[in-house]
């Protein structure tokens, strides 16, 4: 994760004019001179407050939060300054926001022509703003990750979005366009609340961002499915693979999920029509059709999984498990014609067996070819058959 560059900021540029609770104004004064003081004085009135004040607490408070920030992030920046304290200044740039937010919701009162203007956010809009202030979300979400504080950074990742789609910021191109910080932050959202194991969140995040995205929108919809997933709810992860699954019809994750669940539900039917759908619209995608083989080996229906595993090497000849599928269809039948002789085996039978190990030798060759270690056994183990010792040792002795 990569820090965005932090500059010194000027001070909240707030208005003790626009606040006319006393004691608010008071508070908003010791801001810059006392913001632990402020504090204190924000606990101790804000139960006394009325409704109609709440608009002035969340401007005050995120002022003094302001205040405490930039405090504490001189320290950091200016030599001499002393030490910071970076808990302190990343939970207040988090509580400064977190009052922005509700502070947005508040301030709608109309002026006289009935107009909302937005009067305590539009003078907010100047600490926000000032040397791209927002940006120390990004810092404090990466500063929280390296200290395995998993909630707070997925929670400053999103501020960061929020940040950015703040209604007061509207008229700002450089704010509003999307860049890459901006994608990043969508998606570190949703993974740190994933690896922090807070699936209910991850999905929230994940709903919200995925069609948002013009990069690596895919994990957002992988972790939208992983984490519904893990939260056993089948029902709402099959819906979400088959949307993922249609948008991102190169990739395996979705399809592979969709045929698992369905196979572990036994209901091989389903899964196969629904793989028959994405076929028809990706006839040369090899992994699908390799993926319908391996269904119809679950039914134990031999002569369909073969089929479909030739139809996968006309498009890929060298694709390793359509390879070693055909090859493993004549070994079975082999198999099946030796095990169904009681007695000794007969000539003809005998030369009937030695001719299917004959034909699956190309199959397995190839396979061997692409994956040694996973086909190596059966493959000697088809010449030790055929009589060939030579070719059964070199093999063995090859994969030791």
């Amino acid at each position: 994760m990569k820090k965005v560059l932090s500059l010194i900021l000027m001070g909240l540029m707030t208005s003790c004019a626009m606040v006319t609770n006393p004691e608010l104004r008071t508070a908003q004064s010791l801001a810059e001179t006392n913001p632990a003081k402020a504090k204190e004085l924000l606990k101790e009135i804000t139960p006394k407050l009325k409704e109609a004040e709440q608009v002035e607490l969340k401007f005050v408070a995120a002022a003094v939060e302001n205040a405490v920030f930039q405090a504490e992030q001189k320290k950091q920046l200016i030599p001499g300054m002393g030490t910071p304290d970076q808990v302190k200044m990343n939970n207040a740039i988090l509580d400064e926001f977190d009052n922005y937010f509700q502070l947005e919701k508040l301030d709608v009162k109309p002026n006289e022509d009935g107009k909302v203007e937005a009067k305590f956010m539009n003078k907010a809009k100047e600490a926000i703003l000032m040397n791209t202030h927002y940006q120390e979300l990004y810092n404090a979400a990466i500063y929280f990750y390296n200290k395995k504080d998993l909630a707070k950074s997925s929670k400053a990742f999103e501020y960061y979005v929020k940040a950015r789609d703040l209604n007061v910021l509207k008229d700002d191109v450089k704010v509003t366009t999307p860049d890459t910080l901006l994608w990043d932050a969508r998606r570190l959202a949703t993974v740190v609340s994933y690896e922090a194991k807070d699936y209910d969140n991850a999905i929230r995040l994940a709903s919200l961002y995925k069609d948002k995205q013009d990069y690596m929108k895919e994990q957002l919809y992988q972790i939208l499915c992983v984490s519904q997933l893990s939260k056993g709810d089948t029902v709402s992860a099959l819906k979400s693979l088959e949307q993922g699954a249609a948008i991102f019809d190169k990739s395996q994750y979705f399809l592979g999920n969709i045929v698992s669940i369905y196979t572990q539900q036994n209901k091989l039917e389903k899964a196969i029509s629904f793989l028959n759908q994405i076929i028809e619209k990706n006839p040369n995608n090899a992994a699908y059709l390799v993926f319908m083989a391996n269904l119809y080996e679950k039914k134990s229906d031999w002569a369909q999984s073969e089929k479909w595993y030739r139809k996968a090497l006309e498009v890929e000849p060298d694709n390793f498990n359509a390879n070693y599928g055909v090859a493993l269809a004549y070994y079975n039948r082999a198999a099946d014609l030796t095990n169904s002789v009681t007695g000794n085996v007969d000539r003809l039978t005998e030369k009937k067996v030695k001719a299917l190990l004959t034909e699956s030798l190309p199959f397995f060759e190839a396979a061997y070819k692409k994956d040694p270690k996973a086909s190596y056994y059966l493959y000697a183990n088809v010449y030790y058959s055929l009589g060939n010792s030579k070719k059964y040792e070199e093999i063995m002795a090859a994969n030791k």
